[in-house]
């Protein structure tokens, strides 16, 4: 019972989460005109929350190895609606900018405190299931994006659904305080020196593991939340024509949520050589799918498969990240999580952030922002080859 408890509060609080990373993808030309953005300004706009999200890393694994994690949840769960308070009321793109920044603080535990918990709490056979149905949990708030995002801002507007998620955000933050009931942790000594020590952070980044998954992380999870969170809902647009993208991206995600599903069923009959051999075979298929998408032609039968398979072999991520949990201790797991997560999440805003300036700096060569956007899946899956092929070769 109380594990149902425990999973049904992770799962609104990354519901939450993933739902304020991923909003912009449909409503991206409301905020356009409300706050008169160009594309560099909505990039960085929507990277605003990478900002947050990464700033918080480091001070965040620190809290959450001392055992943290019902205050940390809920405090921050606070500050993520004022920001979305504060992203609501504004007409300016720099406070607006700030309000993003403060959902990306905010929400920043929301995956990292069920990670350390389930870790922690619970025996190891159950920790892989767990992290995929939080993430099942995540993608359903992607999902919650799409249409239903669409009517209410058809509807209403926008201003009054960040209201309504700031309301949201503090119920999460209720919940988390008062139903998450922690129990006592204790360390051994060495465990623990392990814990206090100054250089713990140099011990994690110094990890043969943590270079080995760096750049794989950054290209592959970094690469696909830029456009899953923004860029796909531009591309629909601009470069097949889609004035109405919500349907797309509601079963773009679809997809995503069916592979996350997929993964929880198939991975714990899997030896961990075939959960590696699947993993890189899911993200060889992102590459060819993202090159296949610079050449395809305005048949939506067609780009959707690229894009489908796309979003599924994406899916192949959630792999690394909880393959490279189970290197480190349960001890130091919070600052090795949030390091990763600097990361996919830093990476997330440069890569977001970039190809805005990088479609803007396009067209001022007499490129239109169609072509541009057709550029930025096969230039991104260049990268992750390259990417991909280092990963394989390096011993593990």
């Amino acid at each position: 019972m109380m594990l149902v408890r425990v999973l049904s509060i992770f799962s609104l609080g990354y519901f939450l989460s993933c739902g304020l990373r991923a909003i912009n993808v449909v409503i991206a030309p409301q905020l356009s005109h409300d706050l008169s953005l160009t594309h560099s300004q909505l990039g960085v706009l929507s990277a605003s929350y990478f900002i947050g999200f990464t700033a918080l890393q480091l001070p965040l694994g620190v809290w959450l190895d001392r055992g943290l994690m019902r205050r940390v949840l809920s405090i921050l769960l606070c500050i993520a609606a004022f920001g979305s308070l504060i992203f609501a009321v504004t007409d300016h793109f720099a406070v607006a900018a700030l309000g993003r920044g403060l959902m990306g603080i905010g929400v920043a535990a929301c995956f990292m405190v069920p990670l350390s918990v389930y870790r922690r709490w619970y025996h190891s056979n159950l920790f892989k299931p767990l992290v995929t149905a939080t993430l099942c949990a995540g993608t359903a708030g992607v999902l919650s994006t799409t249409i239903p995002t669409q009517w209410f801002v058809a509807h209403y507007s926008w201003r009054i659904l960040f209201l309504v998620t700031a309301a949201l955000l503090m119920l999460a933050a209720a919940l988390s305080f008062w139903g998450l009931r922690q129990p006592e942790i204790r360390h051994d000594s060495a465990a623990n020196s392990e814990v206090q020590a100054p250089f713990a952070w140099q011990i994690i980044l110094r990890h043969p593991q943590f270079m080995h998954y760096a750049l794989v992380a950054l290209l592959f999870q970094g690469g696909f939340n830029s456009m899953q969170s923004l860029w796909l809902g531009p591309w629909l647009v601009e470069v097949v024509g889609q004035v109405d993208p919500a349907l797309y991206v509601l079963f773009l995600n679809s997809v995503l949520l069916l592979a996350y599903l997929f993964l929880t069923a198939l991975t714990r009959y899997l030896s961990p050589k075939a959960i590696f051999r699947l993993m890189i075979s899911m993200l060889g298929s992102c590459v060819c799918a993202g090159m296949a998408l610079g050449f395809v032609s305005d048949n939506a039968f067609v780009w959707m498969i690229f894009w489908s398979i796309l979003f599924f072999g994406a899916a192949g991520g959630s792999l690394i990240q909880t393959e490279f949990a189970t290197h480190f201790s349960k001890e130091i797991a919070g600052r090795a999580n949030t390091a990763y997560n600097i990361i996919i999440f830093g990476g997330g805003f440069l890569i977001q952030a970039g190809l805005g300036f990088f479609i803007d700096g396009l067209q001022l060569i007499a490129v239109t922002s169609a072509d541009a956007l057709r550029y930025i899946p096969p230039m991104l899956a260049c990268f992750q080859s390259l990417a991909l092929i280092s990963f394989v070769r390096k011993p593990r």
